[in-house]
């Protein structure tokens, strides 16, 4: 088992996820210093404008606790 390349794998992969998490994240309008507002709220549900111009729908459930 050659475990210098599955080390080598290991990191690049890391790597790539952070990347990629971090730029999702980025469309939904957080960032490392802070989180876009929601644009309206309702009892169990936030609407939210990402970067991108799309929306996002936060729903709530309240028999989940």
């Amino acid at each position: 088992m050659n475990k210098n390349a599955i080390k080598k794998f290991a990191i690049e992969a890391r790597k790539k996820l952070i990347d990629s998490v971090t730029d999702k994240a980025g469309m939904l309008g957080i960032t490392e210093k802070s989180c876009s507002e929601p644009i309206t709220r309702g009892a169990d549900f936030e609407v939210y404008q990402t970067v991108a111009g799309t929306v996002v729908v936060k729903l709530f459930c309240n028999t989940c606790g």
